[in-house]
């Protein structure tokens, strides 16, 4: 019984090893073009159908999130998304991603009168 349970916890250990969100995010919103860009570095290994960006979720304040499915990562380092979103001056949007091995990164940006970028 004690081997079973150290091997689960090693087991458990590694494979939350491999699981890392983004390095870093960065969100911007085009007012004229109602488009959120999310842009992110999330470094992979060579294979991008087994380790890549798997949901970008995004919400304004306390609203249901538009979740968006991936299926691979098509740069081996980054990811970039242009998402039509609608939102008008002073909306917070939040944006959370879950990378296909389990790690997540969370950002927001509120709104101002123009395109404006915000980095987490």
């Amino acid at each position: 019984m004690k081997k079973l349970f150290i091997f689960l916890v090693i087991m458990l250990i590694s494979s939350s090893a491999f699981a890392h969100p983004p390095i870093e995010m960065t969100l911007s919103y085009d007012m004229k073009l109602k488009t959120l860009t999310v842009s992110m570095i999330h470094v992979v290994s060579t294979n991008r159908n087994q380790h890549y960006i798997k949901e970008i979720w995004v919400t304004e304040e306390e609203g249901d999130p538009v979740v968006f499915n991936y299926r691979r990562q098509q740069k081996p380092r980054e990811v970039i998304e242009a998402i039509p979103f609608d939102a008008k001056e002073g909306d917070t949007i939040f944006v959370k991603v879950y990378c296909s091995k389990g790690g997540i990164k969370k950002a927001s940006i509120v709104i101002p009168e123009n395109k404006v970028e915000s980095k987490e």
